[in-house]
């Protein structure tokens, strides 16, 4: 069990204040491991950069088209309950290297060191203390989804479910996108789950982070899912005109479009 040593005149409020004030708790999204390649390959979530596909209503193509950029939204919005929750995430902190990680240790060992005041805290302190830390870095998950802008897309182009669902029952749209631009972009297959095995986030930083990002419930393996994912960034964002590179028309397209007599 880690023990924490603390003065008797910092209580455990001002111990967490202190610590997020000193170093913010900001996850890093960065390159990954060979190591961490393999096992994200093994659960589905792959780097995809080929033609990837977005199904819509006539509307939603009609101002796609017209304003040249298309809509990033917050997972919260999202139908699936497993789409970027924490349940994915263990915070548990344990060892003296997870404070490290999160930029504690070197409180701790100021404390510690204070001319012989110290004092070893009790359990109940020391689980207090650990547990508060736990939940301000889940706190900072939370407030990090509404930040990362997603875009979702499909595989392919003849899914007549993705039709049903997401093209107004084939009176819609599928637009192809070869993308070109992928600066402080990610994107990647999701990996789907039948279940939610959460890992711990300080002991797989990042791995942690890409489950956390691309992984839904495999009820949805039939979308075949690209995630396209802007780092601090919703909302509309712009599109080079020429990364549309096919379309195609429902089969009751042309049902909702009036031609002249």
């Amino acid at each position: 069990m880690l023990k924490l040593r603390l003065t008797p005149r910092h209580s455990m409020y001002e111990t967490v204040i202190y610590i997020m004030k000193m170093k913010s708790l900001k996850p890093e999204i960065r390159d990954i491991s060979e190591i961490e390649l393999k096992e994200l390959e093994g659960w589905g979530i792959r780097s995809y950069d080929e033609i990837i596909y977005k199904y819509v209503s006539y509307d939603t193509f009609y101002k796609i088209i017209e304003n040249g950029s298309l809509y990033y939204s917050t997972s919260d919005k999202f139908n699936d309950p497993f789409d970027s929750t924490n349940e994915f995430l263990d915070f548990t902190i344990d060892n003296e290297k997870h404070l490290e990680k999160i930029g504690a240790d070197f409180f701790f060992k100021f404390l510690s060191s204070e001319g012989g005041k110290n004092s070893v805290l009790t359990d109940e302190q020391n689980n207090e203390l650990l547990s508060n830390l736990s939940l301000s870095l889940s706190k900072t998950f939370e407030e990090l989804k509404g930040k990362i802008g997603i875009s979702c897309f499909s595989k392919h182009y003849n899914n007549q479910l993705m039709w049903s669902h997401y093209a107004d029952k084939h009176k819609g749209v599928c637009i192809g996108f070869k993308f070109k631009n992928f600066q402080n972009y990610i994107q990647k297959s999701v990996g789907y789950f039948d279940s939610i095995t959460p890992i711990n986030q300080l002991n797989h930083e990042v791995l942690s982070i890409y489950k956390w990002l691309f992984a839904k419930s495999r009820v949805w393996s039939y979308e075949n899912e690209i995630r396209r994912i802007k780092i601090d960034q919703t909302g509309l964002i712009p599109f080079e005109k020429d990364e549309i590179v096919e379309l195609y028309f429902g089969i009751s397209f042309l049902k909702q479009i009036r031609l002249p007599p």
